[in-house]
């Protein structure tokens, strides 16, 4: 099954990455719709909005994305209704026949159909599907002003950027700290634990936060080391699928970004954007689709810059601008309405904060000697 999946995400085109990205968050903002992966669902399932998405996140574990849909050239979904037909070694065995005669009647190709079409199925479909919801709901919006500063390529070209960015891909989710194991990742997602959900289920059964994150005993206790720690599940191999899934979804995204931004800052540096645009804001619940959320959030977000702009030329003309990233550093604290542009500039990575000096010198930088520009 591993190399089955992996098979079919390697094959993808960008445009199937683009179009699987579009429709799996739009599948999970169909019951998330906006709301905060990191609240703990507490009181029970009365309010409607919770009723939704705890139907949504119980779908996704009996029939989630992968289950039910297929994309690229497979006809049929690429998780759902397994059945091994390998060898069979069950009756295969050196144990004493009065003890093979007492374990319960189950052979090989019956425990991996349950595996595959139980908790296989269930970690893929849950965890990818809020694992890419997350990502856009944590990393990509109007407040991660960092946003705005990766990846590292001014490339307006699409295909330069997908190889580019794709490149990036290892350095930007450490930027993000995005969590590394699926067990880091739900341990991350308190809105999985649905355990005061309902009580017509199990509550141990149903708290797939602590489930899907921690190892647990016979009697659904976790597991203690010796440091008094408990003991995360290691998914070993399944993880690397899990970062090939999560770099198809997210490829897209920052490659719209990306390519969005560039374009403008081209314009620009063209001198035909001086002035904001009174960009509305993104909404990805209004939105069309998860594409054009990503390029609207990449316009609001470089229109939300354009006082950066109007400063440094007005500068420029007043013979007072600022010669050196640090003194431009300066002006970001002291003056005012530099300072409402970003009230965290500060806290910015050098790269964020050489792109806007890049925008207060982009007026006038074709006047300035070569070694004074700053470079992206």
């Amino acid at each position: 099954m591993v190399a089955k999946i992996t098979s079919a995400f390697q094959k993808l085109s960008f445009a199937d990455a683009e179009k699987l990205a579009n429709d799996w968050f739009g599948s999970v903002n169909g019951y998330m719709r906006g709301a905060s992966p990191f609240r703990k669902i507490t009181d029970g399932t009365d309010d409607p909005v919770d009723e939704r998405i705890v139907q949504g996140l119980f779908d996704e574990i009996n029939n989630g994305y992968l289950t039910t849909h297929s994309f690229g050239d497979d006809q049929m979904p690429l998780l759902g209704n397994y059945i091994y037909s390998g060898d069979d070694f069950s009756d295969q065995t050196d144990l004493p026949a009065m003890m093979t005669q007492s374990l319960t009647d189950i052979s090989l190709s019956e425990a991996i159909n349950l595996f595959v079409n139980g908790r296989f199925s269930e970690v893929l479909d849950l965890l990818c599907s809020l694992g890419l919801y997350t990502f856009v709901y944590q990393f990509v919006n109007a407040g991660q002003a960092d946003l705005v500063g990766m990846p590292v390529t001014t490339a307006t070209d699409m295909q330069q950027v997908i190889k580019i960015t794709g490149s990036q891909l290892t350095d930007i989710f450490e930027r993000f700290s995005l969590p590394v194991t699926l067990a880091e990742l739900a341990a991350d997602l308190p809105i999985i634990d649905l355990s005061n959900a309902g009580t017509a289920r199990n509550a141990s059964q149903q708290n797939f936060q602590q489930n899907l994150s921690v190892v647990m005993d016979n009697s659904h206790q976790p597991f203690i080391n010796d440091r008094g720690e408990t003991t995360p599940v290691n998914y070993g191999f399944v993880e690397a699928l899990h970062g090939l899934i999560q770099a198809t979804y997210c490829l897209p995204i920052l490659v719209q970004y990306t390519v969005t931004r560039n374009q403008l800052l081209a314009q620009i540096q063209a001198g035909d954007y001086t002035e904001p645009r009174n960009v509305a804001p993104a909404d990805f619940n209004i939105a069309s689709s998860l594409g054009d959320y990503v390029e609207q959030l990449a316009r609001f977000q470089v229109d939300q810059l354009m006082p950066i702009v109007k400063r440094g030329k007005d500068d420029y003309d007043g013979l007072n601008q600022s010669g050196s990233l640090s003194a431009f550093n300066h002006l970001m604290r002291v003056a005012p309405q530099m300072r409402a542009v970003n009230p965290k500039y500060a806290e910015m990575p050098k790269q964020t904060k050489k792109l806007y000096y890049w925008l207060y010198q982009s007026s006038f930088a074709s006047e300035i000697a070569a070694a004074d520009r700053v470079q992206l």
